[in-house]
């Protein structure tokens, strides 16, 4: 499928809106509810496969500090720094603990839809990778409400977010050709 129009991937520091979207206080996530609804395994296993693991920090392709599965922030809010290290229980841990943030803001935009867990997850991976202020002020979101079964205008959305600072992303054209497959199937294809 060709998608002429631009949409450069945002890192998830700089687009998640979490004061706005997550209602707590500066500097600490303990007051965020349990999710209705949390990722599943088949939106685990594709945040975990774009994402890999990393217990030292390093610069994603937009240039953020980043560790574990693509976290740019600790629960607390702080931001992740140049010399962090994390052990692999500390990644998983932080991993879950984000996923809820992102299942929830997710969950407050599509509770009256009636997804599939599928669909569902395929939404937080999304979200998990764009950010919680880009997901929901995206065209995708916004069909995905008036038609959740329009697949050809889905899938030509999710395809959009392929760029990163102006640039194609082999990488990210791969990771949205997932999300939108497995939101439209149920399956995974890496």
């Amino acid at each position: 499928m060709h998608v002429p129009h631009e949409i450069n991937h945002v890192p998830i520091s700089m687009s998640l809106g979490l004061k706005k979207f997550m209602r707590f206080r500066p500097n600490t996530l303990d007051i965020i509810h349990e999710p209705k609804r949390l990722l599943g395994r088949l939106g685990e296993k594709m945040i975990k496969h774009y994402e890999n693991c990393e217990l030292k920090a390093y610069k994603d392709i937009a240039g953020v500090w980043t560790i574990g599965y693509g976290n740019t922030f600790y629960e607390n809010g702080l931001p992740v720094r140049e010399d962090d290290e994390i052990t692999q229980e500390r990644a998983d841990s932080l991993f879950w603990n984000i996923v809820k943030i992102f299942s929830i803001g997710v969950e407050e935009e599509v509770q009256s839809l009636d997804l599939e867990q599928y669909e569902f997850d395929a939404l937080v991976s999304f979200a998990y990778n764009v950010g919680i202020d880009a997901f929901i002020d995206s065209t995708l979101l916004e069909i995905i409400k008036n038609d959740k079964h329009n697949y050809e205008k889905i899938t030509y959305q999710w395809l959009r977010w392929r760029y990163s600072k102006g640039r194609v992303i082999k990488g990210l054209i791969n990771r949205r050709e997932t999300g939108a497959n497995l939101y439209r199937t149920g399956s995974l294809n890496f």
